[in-house]
């Protein structure tokens, strides 16, 4: 999770940047233009990294989405529950960027800044060789607003979900069934060690 945040933080920047000097009147309209880009392929790498996030976050707990539980784990009931919450919490505020994320991997997709309104467009299209497609149909569009103060919000609230996961599994005794996590640890030979 850690190279994600770094990713997100660094992807982040950069269309910090780029919107900054999108505010530059003396810009043409090539180089509006070029921003603009600039903006909307870092962004498409900005929900990438989200997701992956996230998706880390479910596979280190064997959080299963479709149930909302946690499977197999060495998590006792109390560090379980905590998981849940915290899931829970952390998904309110990625959902709508893993929802466009979507739109990216799974269909024809096209992404738009608007400099107007400062918001990007996510949208998807069905194409194909069809009479009824050739042309492409928007099936799907999705906006989220580049607000400066949200975009750095939702970074640093990724950054503490990450330091309450550590937290979280740090605290051993509280969140930890020790009786599974015993079978953990082998020594050289693959011996359990006892301890």
């Amino acid at each position: 999770m850690g190279y994600d945040i770094f990713l997100i933080r660094y992807l982040l920047f950069d269309i910090l940047l780029y919107l900054n000097i999108l505010k530059d009147k003396t810009l043409n309209e090539d180089e509006k233009y070029t921003c603009a880009l600039e903006i909307e392929v870092r962004f498409y790498f900005f929900l990438n990294c989200i997701y992956n996030f996230k998706e880390k976050f479910t596979k280190y707990f064997n959080y299963n989405q479709k149930n909302k539980t946690i499977e197999k784990s060495i998590l006792n009931d109390c560090g379980q529950q905590n998981v849940l919450k915290l899931f829970d919490v952390f998904y309110k505020k990625i959902k709508d960027y893993c929802i466009a994320r979507s739109y990216i991997v799974h269909d024809i997709y096209n992404i738009k800044y608007n400099d107007k309104k400062n918001e990007i467009y996510i949208s998807c299209t069905s194409f194909d060789l069809s009479d009824d497609n050739l042309n492409g149909r928007i099936k799907n569009r999705y906006v989220i607003s580049l607000d400066a103060n949200k975009l750095v919000q939702l970074v640093e609230n990724m950054q503490t979900i990450r330091k309450k996961v550590i937290e979280l599994v740090y605290d051993i005794k509280n969140n930890i069934n020790l009786e599974k996590l015993k079978f953990k640890f082998k020594d050289d030979k693959g011996y359990t060690i006892k301890g």
